[in-house]
């Protein structure tokens, strides 16, 4: 029994490291994506607050940082990596890509980020 205890712990321990607060947008559909700690708010034809129950990385690597986004009628993931993003005449220095839905069809949007303060 401790050493599930202590497992869960370092669990939880290595994705609240993770968690950074992020400000991301995209053209062509225009859209916006707020990541926080525990929560991201996505607007694009409407709001939407998504919980962020899972906060993954890539195997050995600090990056990509993968976002699983969930409310009760939708679902998203955001990647967001360190690629330089250019958007119209602006770079940013982080890329996102988000896979989600518009009604039942899949859609791929990408853009780009800037870390904020959580």
């Amino acid at each position: 029994m401790k050493r599930t205890v202590g497992l869960c712990c370092i669990v939880f321990a290595s994705s609240s490291s993770m968690a950074i607060a992020f400000d991301c947008l995209g053209a062509e559909p225009n859209w916006t994506l707020r990541i926080g700690e525990d929560t991201a708010r996505f607007e694009m034809q409407r709001q939407i607050n998504y919980d962020i129950p899972l906060i993954s990385i890539a195997e050995n690597r600090d990056w990509p940082k993968v976002y699983t986004l969930v409310v009760d009628f939708d679902t998203a993931i955001a990647t967001v990596d360190r690629d330089t993003c250019r958007l119209g005449t602006q770079d940013y220095p982080l890329s996102v890509d988000i896979l989600t839905q518009r009604g039942e069809t899949p859609i791929v949007l990408t853009g780009c980020c800037i870390e904020t303060n959580p």
